[in-house]
């Protein structure tokens, strides 16, 4: 099953005139039907392998992935996929390695990608799946492993002005040979907003990593929550618009924020 684009949806009249939450339902009714199909063409005496390019509810999400599969990505429950028809269920489209189906019967499986994509995913490792499906007394079972491969790495390093070591002190906090070729953030806490950062020196510690990106975190979290008037007692959504009030720039999307929000809310509750 490849991945469900809306152009040919929205291609059909009858479709044109649909939200894109209404798309996304008659998309994720349209997969489930598939699947639904797909599952009655399996032969016992012969291994069935279902591959699908798709999002399935309940898969544990790296940091990009919370910002789109959330809002607008059809999403399939796994209940659909977790059928007898079944021998092994192969998924791309989360980049975390994940068994969605303790049982394994039959594992469903997200391989996950085999590069880091930012640093939401610096700590998971990457790799990929090998698989045996064998013959067993009541049809087919599946072995699986996740083999680890090496992945682009991605490095956080804490400095903080207000106790800045010496560049000696420094390079002891990691590896050169680490660092060589990698995607570095150092993040360098600051006491206030205007306080300069010694970019040139940092530079010059990190010259051997592929990528360098240099981060002032200032310790705002308090100060928010008293500007914009919020309170742990809020509601969410009454939260929200207090903060979007404080926030001028986010006037022209709070709409679309707003609808997120609403959608979240009830998409949890829908679990619970």
């Amino acid at each position: 099953m490849p991945w469900a684009g809306r152009s040919s949806l929205l291609a059909k009249d009858e479709y044109k005139s649909l939200n894109s939450q209404e798309i996304q339902i008659e998309i994720e009714k349209r997969l489930i039907a598939i699947i639904r199909d797909l599952s009655t063409k399996a032969v016992n005496d012969i291994p069935s392998i279902f591959m699908g390019h798709l999002a399935a509810r309940d898969a544990k999400l790296s940091g990009t992935e919370r910002d789109t599969i959330t809002t607008t990505d059809p999403i399939v429950p796994v209940s659909e996929l977790n059928v007898k028809a079944f021998d092994y269920v192969a998924l791309g489209h989360i980049h975390r390695f994940q068994n969605l189906n303790k049982d394994d019967a039959p594992p469903i499986i997200y391989s996950g990608s085999i590069e880091r994509i930012d640093f939401t995913e610096e700590k998971e490792k990457k790799g990929f799946v090998l698989g045996e499906i064998i013959e067993a007394e009541e049809g087919w079972d599946c072995k699986y492993e996740f083999v680890e491969t090496p992945a682009r790495k991605f490095i956080t390093i804490e400095l903080d002005q207000g106790n800045l070591e010496s560049d000696e002190d420094l390079e002891k906090r990691f590896n050169k040979e680490d660092i060589s070729d990698a995607v570095v953030r150092v993040r360098y806490k600051v006491s206030s907003p205007s306080d300069k950062v010694d970019e040139k020196r940092i530079k010059s510690l990190f010259e051997s990593a592929q990528t360098l990106k240099i981060e002032k975190v200032f310790d705002k979290h308090e100060k928010l929550m008293r500007q914009a008037g919020l309170s742990k007692t809020m509601g969410l959504m009454e939260a929200l618009d207090k903060y979007i009030e404080t926030k001028p720039e986010l006037k022209s999307i709070s709409d679309e924020m707003k609808s997120y929000a609403e959608k979240l809310i009830r998409d949890n509750n829908t679990r619970d």
